[in-house]
């Protein structure tokens, strides 16, 4: 997300691993088109080596691999931006059944941006 609120999103079922770490953010790299900071959390698959191992790589897609610093949740937009889904945009019939909850939750991150802006400041 960035700080316009313009959201790109990707969705998986099952455990996200470091290579599908990897991949989104290759992706995304792909995608830019000045210089930017990519900033996370320090989640272990962000951490990983296959993950980190590539950041010399970005660097010269004019694209910065930054870290929050530990402990900051508040500092976290993925933290936030999940939240306000969770408590304000997902009704509580969306958590009866998993393509349900798919379904909203891909309506909910389509809207992000355009009818639902969030301000983080």
């Amino acid at each position: 997300m960035n700080p316009d609120c313009q959201l790109s999103s990707r969705m998986f079922e099952g455990s996200v691993n470091p290579d599908a770490a990897v991949v989104v953010s290759d992706e995304f790299a792909k995608q830019i088109t000045m210089q930017t900071a990519e900033v996370l959390d320090n989640a272990p698959i962000h951490r990983s080596k296959k993950f980190t191992d590539k950041a010399a790589q970005r660097a010269k897609m004019d694209l910065q691999i930054r870290f929050l610093h530990p402990y900051s949740p508040e500092l976290n937009k993925t933290e936030m931006l999940r939240r306000f889904i969770k408590y304000n945009r997902l009704p509580f019939e969306a958590f009866l059944n998993f393509q349900n909850l798919k379904g909203r939750l891909t309506d909910a991150l389509h809207k992000i941006g355009s009818e639902c802006q969030i301000k983080f400041y």
